[in-house]
């Protein structure tokens, strides 16, 4: 689910949907355990709801939801691999 989300997060960039997902992803974000991307999403809403220029918080957000979409991915893949060695030991 959390890798769904980062990949639709952020593709409209008007402002208020910007902070519409900021919001959102800091929340789901957190839960899952990636508190640096909860927290740059945290400071993004935080920005946008100043009034401020949210144009290089929003940079930094997106680069690190790139990066948590590679370790969400690695996971998934790792995941994989444990649940398939139960099956692997059966057919031996």
């Amino acid at each position: 689910i959390l890798l769904a989300q980062l990949e639709n997060r952020f593709a409209q960039l008007d402002v208020q949907t910007v902070r519409e997902d900021a919001h959102a992803l800091a929340g789901s974000s957190g839960m899952m355990g990636f508190l640096d991307l909860s927290k740059v999403c945290r400071d993004l809403e935080a920005v946008i709801d100043d009034g401020g220029d949210h144009k290089a918080a929003l940079d930094l957000t997106l680069g690190l939801v790139s990066r948590t979409i590679g370790v969400a991915r690695r996971w998934e893949a790792e995941l994989a691999v444990v649940e398939d060695a139960p099956r692997r030991q059966m057919m031996h």
